[in-house]
């Protein structure tokens, strides 16, 4: 019991009673654990408790908590503040209720985050520890992985190489196996398509060889055609147009004017097939038509001997795989009447001044099948501005999409229906004709026209 002191009002002594409390041992013990300050005061600033021996009322009147506590009039409160030291420090304050007390503690940022710290530590130990045993455990797969990825890492790069002899061993598992497995497939594919480079490779040069030599056998029978028209004096307008289905062609065609007779030649001739083998045989008959020409420019050409000697000729070298169609008409310059030979031919057409169309058949065979040749000569009628036309077959039976030819009743059509006019009009007529029936649909014969008019 403490003494704690008189009233002036009277005679009585007013005594306090204090009991003891072991709040102190418990708090002295705790601040110890934590490292931190803390200390007890009343309301009159009196350091009741202290952990620290060095505090008394005028210091701890200057800690920066103190100061904190004073400027703000509430009961309990923390912040972060530095101390006298200038050290960041966590402050707590807390006044207890029912007495006059107020419960300061201070502790330093180090130690209050010293859990936080240490459960960082730890965690990161435990991740380390967990990476290492995670990578421990790992590398036996990868094995598995890394092994047959590095055999096809190489293989890969021989293969880049062109060593497309390399087979792949199927390994690992999962997918990766089935990478393996595809890329043997891959290598074996690849060999296969690399023979087969090599053999269209060689293909190639063999095709552009053959090119070549079609191009120079293209000049080659381009030289056997009239270079020229024919002149004023024959009284003969001509015109024609020539249309290969391949760079040669197995249709030829030829005009001559003899001015010692006065006699014009027109000529057209078909050998089966078209092609390198057919232009071989336009060749032989170019030939034979030249000679004979040469050798009868005062007697007048022989139309029957011509048509012989290219019989004889199909037979011996063609041996029956070959054979022509011919048709000559020959134009005497002072004559009305023309002579004309067809054999297996198509039909000469002829439109006459008087808007009259005629087909000229003549029934024979194609020269080459038969020893005996059986070609017709017919002497016509072909006044002047009269217009012939004769073509192969390969205008007649060009085909549509619809698989419908072209035809010859079409042609004669056509050509009927034309006013009386040049013969290069009739001729490019008949191609837009025949053009607009086939439409886009391929070429696949040889197409020669040849329009011929009386003009004198």
């Amino acid at each position: 019991t403490a003494k704690v002191g008189e009233l002036q009002s009277g005679k009585d002594e007013v005594f306090l009673d204090l009991f003891p409390v072991t709040i102190g041992k418990q708090i002295l013990d705790k601040a110890k654990a934590i490292h931190s300050r803390t200390y007890i005061i009343n309301r009159f600033g009196s350091v009741l408790f202290s952990t620290d021996k060095s505090i008394d009322r005028e210091k701890i009147l200057s800690f920066p908590i103190m100061k904190y506590f004073v400027n703000n009039p509430i009961a309990s409160g923390q912040t972060e503040i530095e101390d006298e030291h200038g050290n960041i420090i966590y402050a707590f304050f807390k006044e207890i209720p029912g007495t006059n007390l107020t419960l300061f503690s201070e502790v330093t940022r180090a130690m209050a985050l010293a859990p936080v710290k240490q459960a960082e530590n730890q965690y990161w130990i435990v991740l380390l520890v967990a990476i290492v045993f995670a990578g421990l455990i790992v590398q036996v797969p990868l094995a598995y992985i890394r092994n047959p990825l590095a055999r096809l890492i190489a293989q890969t790069q021989r293969l880049s190489l062109g060593d497309f002899s390399i087979r792949s061993v199927s390994s690992g598992f999962g997918e990766v196996r089935i990478l393996s497995e595809s890329f043997g497939t891959m290598a074996v594919s690849l060999a296969e398509r690399d023979r087969k480079i090599q053999i269209l490779l060689v293909e190639s040069q063999k095709k552009a060889r053959l090119e070549k030599e079609m191009l120079i056998a293209k000049g080659i029978q381009e030289n056997l055609l009239p270079e020229k028209n024919l002149p004023t004096e024959s009284n003969v307008e001509v015109f024609t147009s020539y249309l290969p289905a391949d760079e040669v062609a197995g249709d030829w065609y030829y005009f001559h004017y003899n001015p010692i007779l006065g006699e014009t030649l027109i000529v057209i001739s078909d050998v089966s097939g078209h092609g390198a083998g057919s232009s071989m045989f336009t060749g032989i008959i170019a030939e034979i038509f030249e000679d004979l020409l040469e050798r009868n420019m005062e007697t007048g050409f022989p139309l029957v001997e011509f048509a012989d000697i290219i019989n004889r000729r199909l037979l011996k070298f063609g041996r029956g795989a070959w054979h022509s169609t011919l048709a000559v008409v020959k134009i005497k310059r002072d004559s009305d009447m023309v002579e004309y030979l067809n054999a297996g031919h198509t039909p000469l057409i002829l439109k006459m001044p008087g808007a009259e169309t005629k087909l000229i058949k003549l029934p024979s065979n194609p020269l080459g099948l038969d020893a005996k040749n059986d070609s017709q000569i017919k002497t016509i009628s072909f006044v002047s501005g009269s217009i012939g036309l004769l073509y192969t077959d390969g205008l007649v039976e060009a085909k549509n999409s619809r698989n419908s030819a072209y035809g010859t009743k079409r042609l004669f059509n056509t050509i009927k229906l034309m006013k009386q006019s040049q013969c290069k009009r009739v001729v490019e007529s008949v191609i837009n004709s025949w053009r607009g029936h086939v439409g886009p649909t391929p070429q696949n014969d040889d197409i020669c026209l040849i329009g011929f008019k009386k003009v004198g």
